[in-house]
């Protein structure tokens, strides 16, 4: 079964939550991921979690600072079609956030993704390398201290999926890439800044008739 692009949905805040709504279809074997970029500007911890529908989502990674910048990830299988409430809620305060969700149908519900691809650092060109496979699809988040729209564009080969910029001067995008076996998701930025981004492949459910064990052979399977 080949992996389909579903919908996307953004928003972000300066307060304690951002809230907006994300309408999932009705295809078969779905699901979201949310995900948020962020600065956080107190020297305690991030204190934050993630509703879809009501229901709270499963924490899938981060790529993060001590404290102060970074980007978190959670996901939801089989959400509910129809119009859902995405929630990020911070419970410390004094943040930025800007969250994004993207929603895929054909996706393995066993096995949805692989292992994680991390990577920052101060330049023009955030970018992660991806352990993939020809059939998946890859998904990324990134954090840039850019804060104008035209500032921060997924590159050649990807498209863009979200992308939520403010006057905080930060900014938090999303973007997917066909899988293959090693992928790069990049940026370019227009100019020299702080940057987080985090990557993984996302898992096809297997064809019927085809013994699902055939169609990992070529996968990530740490979760």
């Amino acid at each position: 079964m080949a992996i389909a692009f579903d919908a996307a949905a953004s928003g972000h805040t300066s307060a304690t939550s951002v809230t907006f709504t994300h309408t999932i279809g009705s295809g078969s074997n779905r699901i979201v991921f949310v995900c948020l970029a962020y600065r956080y500007n107190a020297s305690i911890l991030l204190n934050v979690s993630a509703t879809f529908g009501g229901a709270a989502m499963t924490f899938m990674d981060s790529n993060v600072s001590t404290w102060r910048y970074g980007v978190y990830a959670w996901y939801l299988k089989n959400p509910t079609p129809g119009a859902n409430t995405v929630v990020v809620t911070e419970a410390n305060g004094n943040r930025y956030m800007y969250v994004g969700s993207v929603s895929f149908s054909g996706v393995d519900q066993t096995t949805p993704f692989g292992t994680r691809a991390k990577a920052t650092g101060t330049s023009t060109a955030p970018a992660v390398t991806v352990a993939s496979a020809v059939g998946s699809v890859c998904l990324d988040v990134v954090y840039t201290e850019i804060s104008t729209s035209a500032g921060i564009n997924a590159d050649a080969g990807q498209t863009g999926r979200w992308k939520e910029v403010a006057a905080y001067l930060q900014s938090g995008a999303g973007s997917t890439k066909d899988g293959a076996a090693s992928v790069v998701m990049s940026w370019t930025l227009g100019s020299s800044v702080l940057w987080y981004d985090m990557g993984w492949s996302i898992n096809a459910a297997a064809s019927v008739g085809v013994p699902k064990q055939f169609m990992h052979l070529a996968r990530q399977r740490s979760v």
